[in-house]
């Protein structure tokens, strides 16, 4: 896996290259970023139980949201 970082000194321009082994986060952009925190967070020992309870918790919430609104929407429909 490459990386290619630029520095732009004055008018110049220096390209780096990093040669790493690994998964690659694309954290410019929001869902590689969220992506990045939530892989990292997990394999942290001091967060990881508690981080992992917290995202069960979200997402048994948010299904229970969704299927709320399905059934709502099924019954008008």
């Amino acid at each position: 896996m490459m990386i290619h970082f630029r520095k732009h000194l004055k008018q110049d321009v220096i390209n780096e290259v990093y040669d790493f082994k690994g998964k690659r986060y694309d954290v410019e952009n929001k869902l590689g970023f969220l992506e990045a925190t939530v892989e990292f967070a997990l394999q942290r020992d001091d967060l990881r139980e508690e981080f992992l309870q917290y995202l069960v918790k979200t997402v048994e919430k948010e299904t229970k949201a969704v299927d709320t609104i399905e059934a709502v929407l099924t019954k008008k429909g």
